[in-house]
């Protein structure tokens, strides 16, 4: 659409027009027709430009994690046979996506020619999100006329969580011999030696460390860590009512975090990890090893969100029947309510070691009050052996999956 830039040029064509009509004579006719040929000349100016301008957005990169930055180059293609003297340049990407500053540019452009300018963005939320669309605003040399013009979306980007790597996590495992350490179980792997003690009545020979008795002069014994190996599920709880908090600090965010550092943490141990969640739709993963994974993993927690509501009792009750004894359920949630403790509490009467990583939503959310009861459904599942993880909002992550107690951040 093309529109008037300066109505100040047609005041004066119309004065002039005017004069010309009053005084008669030819200057003031012939200044009324120069007025006229410039003002048409400048409208067709602005109209073979128009259709002959291209624009695309490239980012360096088509997938990244939130809260990285992306930079992003502008191609501004003039096809036409006259230059476009002044073209700005504006970047309509989604708030949820980028920031809010101004991402502006102006360019002039010769004829036949391209141009190319960049800026940077950072991505703000975790999804799918496209990059666009572009206005932009095409001038005539005089200013009188101006055009907009939008083009359409560059293409998708995927912004997953932040991808966490938690060095220690005592996940609670019931198969002998694996590769993650656990003060749970009595087994002792034979492939990795924790400390050295000296021999006492009663030791079995075979783990005797026979160099350093030869250097030491002692008779010296081997002592190995203990670990455990388990196949783990992960079951976030995607039920709207139930989160707290807006942005990257909300309780949504930091669950979608926890759950993709646990499972990195456990692919990096030789797990196999699948995932069951139900938002608006449902979404299972059977569990799986590898790279190709962790792949599927960032895919899905990139596209999780709390807009469901199934309750997360009722997925561990009724979705979990078919997981085997021996497994590992670790559910993620911001309030743990009597179905949530009933269901882990099933589980783990059938055999399959059970985890909770709880987020109290009263630390999200000021207007919450922290619940009694829901301290007594915890307290329960820790008597049943249950391995409960806090998770609040000022709470380090790492320290808090990793570690015993709650460090706050720096």
């Amino acid at each position: 659409m093309i529109r008037l830039a300066d109505r100040s040029f047609c005041l004066l064509l119309l004065a002039s027009f005017i004069f010309a009509r009053t005084v008669g004579g030819e200057l003031p006719h012939y200044i009324f027709y120069c007025l006229a040929l410039l003002m048409t000349s400048s409208y067709l100016w602005v109209r073979h430009l128009v259709p002959r301008l291209t624009c695309t957005l490239t980012p360096d990169r088509r997938t990244l994690a939130a809260g990285e930055d992306l930079q992003v180059r502008v191609w501004l293609y003039n096809e036409g046979m006259l230059p476009a003297p002044l073209v700005e340049i504006e970047d309509l990407t989604a708030p949820n996506l980028a920031d809010d500053s101004p991402r502006r540019q102006l360019r002039s452009l010769g004829p036949a020619r391209s141009a190319v300018t960049s800026y940077r963005i950072t991505a703000l939320r975790r999804g799918h999100h496209q990059l666009g669309p572009v206005r932009a605003k095409v001038y005539d040399p005089l200013g009188i006329f101006v055009a907009e013009v939008k083009f359409q979306e560059s293409g998708w980007l995927r912004v997953h969580p932040p991808l966490r790597r938690l060095e220690t996590m005592d996940i609670p495992g019931v198969e002998p011999l694996g590769r993650v350490r656990t003060r749970r179980r009595g087994w002792e792997d034979p492939t990795s030696v924790a400390d050295l003690r000296p021999y006492l009545p009663g030791d079995p020979p075979r783990h005797i460390h026979w160099k350093v008795t030869a250097h030491r002069g002692e008779i010296y014994l081997k002592q190995f860590e203990l670990s455990t190996s388990t196949v783990l599920y992960l079951v976030p709880d995607l039920q709207s009512r139930v989160h707290a908090g807006e942005g990257p600090d909300s309780t949504e965010e930091r669950m979608v975090e926890a759950a993709l550092a646990i499972a990195y943490y456990a692919l990096r141990k030789g797990m196999p990890v699948g995932l069951a969640a139900h938002g608006r739709e449902r979404m299972a993963l059977p569990p799986a090893k590898g790279l190709r994974r962790l792949g599927d993993l960032l895919e899905a927690f990139t596209a999780l969100r709390a807009d469901g509501e199934v309750p997360l009792g009722s997925i561990l009750s009724d979705e979990l029947r078919t997981v085997p004894p021996r497994c590992t359920v670790i559910a993620l949630t911001p309030v743990c309510d009597r179905d949530t403790a009933l269901g882990l509490a099933t589980l783990m009467r059938r055999g399959i070691a059970a985890g909770l990583v709880h987020l109290p939503a009263w630390s999200y959310d000021g207007r919450r009050a922290p619940s009694q009861e829901e301290e007594r459904h915890l307290q329960r599942l820790r008597r049943l052996g249950a391995r409960i993880w806090s998770l609040p909002r000022e709470a380090s992550l790492a320290a808090a999956l990793g570690g015993e107690g709650i460090v706050r951040r720096a």
